[in-house]
């Protein structure tokens, strides 16, 4: 679980697809944008042992040591994979749970190699697992070294450093104390944990709390996912941008392919039948053949090459994945939704629709979204003379809103608490 739920932060759903027979290889396409730090796969089948293939934008083979399976159930035919950024210069990767850490061999006191960490978008080591625990027990070897836990606030009462707050020691179930520790503190003196790796040291090997000021080194840690990311056309340590290439193949049956992307460039969208609307509903309407939505796209600056991104296409599929119509993206100034798509009628209750663009870097990114239709004004539902047409109501001179239900005031007037007049 811990592995998977930072997946969900800043998640994109970019592409599926289904092939009702995968006993021959199956390749599956799908956009890269040049925000992506992170992508998840989840691939559905009876696959063959060997498992799946990825290529990358640049026709190289995308190595078993940078996709990390986050679970994988023959019973359930479900294999689930994170492709995840390289650590940055100077940072070694815990693969398996999505960290990368660094020592800091210089001794500092327990204050000064927080802020070291604090600087660079880390922290000092929290240790959730005994996994992350013997990695870094044999990185150390037999040096002591300082771990963000610390009971600084309130004797007895042992938190994790965090970039903002702190994290309970009791959220988690585990612990690493060396033998009678934590002792009694009523001077309130041994505020800061270090790891003591001698097992002959006179408090025995494990988590030792001692005075803040005493210099030790220290093991920083942070997220591959940086929310300060921003991408660049030489950096080694982002992800290919592109289209990368997904192989599978099942001993028998179809296969089905969804992924997922941690991605910056996010959308956010409504529906409107009004062009000029600037606000609408969560849902299309059914009755309606008028329907656009309008969107908002984070991201889309103009990058150091002077490419600023665009949103393009909005297809709408039917239930079997196949496209049933597309429409294009039109740009509006001093919108808070900056682009409106051409009208389209509802083809079901509910139903998916890709929205496609340009990132600022050139680069094709890609956002499926679940849509769901309202049944919206019928014939009989229009109030105050409003007059129904299209799945619409028009309403008269001062009355607005859906069903023409809300009361439009002048001249100094002001709506009854029911708005309604």
């Amino acid at each position: 679980i811990n592995s998977y739920v930072p997946t969900l932060y800043s998640g994109n759903y970019v592409y599926e697809n289904y092939i009702s027979d995968c006993t021959a290889p199956q390749s599956f396409y799908f956009p890269i944008d040049s925000h992506t730090q992170a992508y998840t796969i989840y691939t559905y089948g009876q696959l063959v042992p060997t498992g799946n293939t990825l290529t990358t934008p640049r026709g190289m083979p995308w190595g078993s040591d940078g996709m990390v399976n986050l679970w994988s159930d023959t019973s359930m035919n479900t294999r689930v994979d994170q492709i995840i950024r390289p650590c940055d210069p100077g940072w070694t990767d815990v693969v398996a749970d999505g960290y990368c850490y660094k020592f800091i061999y210089q001794p500092y006191t327990w204050t000064q190699a927080e802020q070291i960490c604090h600087a660079e978008g880390a922290i000092l080591a929290t240790v959730f697992d005994g996994n992350f625990e013997t990695v870094l027990e044999g990185q150390a070897i037999n040096v002591d070294f300082w771990i963000g836990l610390n009971d600084r606030d309130q004797e007895g009462v042992f938190v994790w450093d965090q970039l903002n707050g702190s994290i309970p020691l009791t959220s988690g179930m585990f612990t690493n104390w060396a033998p009678g520790q934590p002792t009694p503190d009523p001077g309130h003196v041994t505020n800061c944990v270090i790891q003591e790796m001698q097992v002959g040291a006179p408090l025995g090997k494990g988590w030792v709390p001692v005075n803040c000021n005493l210099t030790k080194p220290a093991v920083c840690i942070k997220r591959n996912y940086n929310y300060n990311y921003e991408p660049t056309f030489d950096s080694e340590n982002d992800l290919p941008k592109g289209i990368w290439s997904l192989g599978v193949q099942t001993q028998t049956g179809p296969c089905y392919v969804k992924v997922y992307s941690q991605s910056e460039i996010q959308l956010y969208h409504q529906f409107v039948v009004n062009v000029h609307d600037d606000a609408g509903l969560d849902g299309a309407i059914k009755a309606a053949n008028d329907n656009r939505m309008i969107a908002h796209v984070t991201h889309q600056e103009a990058s150091m090459i002077g490419i600023e991104g665009q949103l393009q296409y909005l297809h709408i599929y039917k239930e079997n994945l196949t496209i049933q119509d597309v429409e294009i993206f039109y740009q509006r100034s001093t919108c808070a939704f900056e682009y409106i798509s051409t009208p389209f009628s509802c083809p079901a209750y509910n139903f998916n629709a890709m929205v496609t663009g340009i990132d600022s870097m050139g680069y094709l990114y890609q956002r499926i979204k679940p849509i769901f239709c309202m049944s919206g004004p019928t014939q009989y539902s229009c109030q105050h003379g409003g007059a129904f047409n299209n799945g619409r109501c028009y309403c008269q001179q001062y009355w607005t809103g859906q069903y023409c239900e809300q009361a439009i005031c002048v001249n100094g007037g002001f709506p009854d608490a029911s708005e309604t007049a």
